[in-house]
């Protein structure tokens, strides 16, 4: 199956090279404590834009890079299911691609990570094992649109065409994508 631009790719938690890298950079106890605390069943989120290339999220921010098929075989993809909304999706990653290569403001390339909302989001996962989430994620009353975890920013560029995962973007996980009822796994 051939990717498209807007399809949505989620990192599975089981990865072996996930979790060397959250074990080198908080140790291998921190990585699957927060596997069995969590239990999430994806860890990361990007977004394929064309040609070999993905939008994704990481520490040091929104960037675009290309993977080799051998790394992009290591995520499960999700789709839209609506025609009309991939079209829209299509124009505006290709919209802020040609924002970013003229040198102009982009909606989501080069914004800055959000590690206050990463925190916010790892304790928000922690909290729902025994409270409602929702609830203490609402309590929380944090929203800061212009930086972004990496689910949270394929969640904004979804929900800037209209398409709701969840009520608050700022708490969405790589596993609240793939259980919303607005995407199909298709790979």
């Amino acid at each position: 199956m051939k990717l498209e631009i807007g399809d949505i790719l989620l990192l599975p938690t089981e990865s072996v090279e996930t979790f060397k890298i959250i074990a080198s950079l908080l140790g291998q106890n921190t990585a699957k404590l927060i596997k069995n605390l969590t239990d999430q069943d994806y860890l990361h989120a990007e977004m394929y834009i064309g040609n070999g290339y993905i939008m994704a999220s990481w520490l040091n921010g929104v960037h675009i890079a290309k993977y080799p098929i051998s790394v992009l075989s290591k995520f499960d993809v999700f789709r839209h299911r609506n025609k009309r909304v991939k079209a829209v999706i299509r124009e505006r990653i290709k919209d802020d691609l040609k924002a970013f290569i003229n040198g102009e403001t982009t909606k989501y390339i080069n914004k800055p990570y959000d590690l206050q909302s990463l925190i916010l989001n790892s304790i928000s996962e922690i909290v729902g094992i025994v409270a409602n989430e929702e609830d203490f994620e609402n309590s929380l009353n944090f929203d800061n649109p212009h930086a972004y975890i990496c689910s949270e920013m394929i969640a904004r560029i979804y929900a800037d065409v209209g398409v709701k995962i969840k009520d608050n973007l700022e708490f969405i996980s790589p596993d609240d994508i793939a259980k919303s009822p607005e995407f199909i796994k298709v790979i």
